[in-house]
């Protein structure tokens, strides 16, 4: 019988190759997102802990892939409005991003050349689709979605949002406040407070987020905390363990170097814990 950490990495690796299969990883193609949106609904069936299983293999798997298709997607003209995610690449990007941070993470200090310009480009991408589709919410009845979309629209607005804000984190320091030039300002600020009024409570705190990206009035500490949730060394991973990266000595998974420990104990219990075993999202990576 499989152990919960191989059954868990059973369904990402069967989720993974069915996208693979999808999606064709043929140059130049297109993807047929109707087909990706289909699996995307399809994972609604899955807990937190296996998406988070399923978006750290496809990262592993695809992260690059992914990045140069988006960026290469940038003038498609079947690109979509912002508030219903531009394309399948960057709705997968930031499922990544949100479920497996640390393979997002890994990437981007990976130096891979992709990396370099990832995050002002994304900024482009997202200036060009309120450039061609504007950001008037549109009602239900001219979607012909169920009713209740406007509230979906505003979640995809900020999770947009989000993940360029995690793109910008993770940039290199000394370049973030480069990357929202006065261009990019001038027309993903007003779309985004224009959004604003709008907001759910729920939502408050990432509009709030995004808005003092684009004012040019984030603190350190909030690009620090976006970093924090991917690096692995924020505090012991074995769950229950409040030891502090600080406090050291420190033992980092040599695998995946994702995760650290405390101590050798704690990296071996861990590796097999019932709840959320960690060798269900370790992974070397090839970037």
């Amino acid at each position: 019988m499989l152990s919960s950490g191989q059954d868990m990495r059973a369904i990402a690796r069967n989720e993974v190759d069915i996208l693979e299969r999808v999606i064709g990883f043929r140059p130049g193609s297109f993807l047929p997102e109707g087909d990706v949106w289909d699996r995307m609904e399809a994972f609604r069936k899955y807990s937190e802990a296996e998406l988070e299983v399923i978006y750290c293999r496809l990262g592993v798997s695809c992260l690059p892939w992914l990045v140069n298709g988006l960026l290469e997607s940038a003038e498609n003209p079947n690109n979509r409005p912002l508030w219903i995610w531009i394309n399948v690449y960057w709705l997968l990007l930031c499922r990544i991003d949100g479920s497996a941070p640390q393979y997002m993470y890994r990437f981007m200090h990976s130096g891979h050349p992709l990396t370099k310009n990832l995050a002002r480009r994304a900024a482009e991408i997202m200036c060009s689709s309120i450039e061609r589709h504007g950001v008037e919410l549109p009602s239900d009845a001219e979607t012909g979605w169920p009713k209740g979309w406007p509230y979906q629209a505003l979640d995809n607005m900020v999770g947009a949002g989000v993940f360029l804000l995690s793109l910008v984190s993770l940039s290199p320091p000394e370049s973030r406040h480069t990357i929202i030039d006065s261009r990019i300002k001038s027309i993903l600020l007003p779309a985004y407070l224009s959004y604003s009024r709008h907001e759910e409570p729920s939502m408050a705190q990432g509009f709030d987020n995004i808005l003092a990206l684009l004012e040019s009035r984030m603190p350190a500490v909030i690009y620090d905390n976006y970093c924090l949730k991917g690096n692995g060394r924020t505090n012991c991973k074995r769950r229950g363990c409040s030891a502090k990266y600080e406090d050291g000595p420190w033992f980092q998974c040599s695998r995946c170097m994702t995760v650290a420990y405390c101590s050798k104990k704690h990296q071996t219990e861990d590796w097999d814990d019932p709840e959320c075993p960690h060798k269900a999202v370790c992974y070397r990576t090839s970037w």
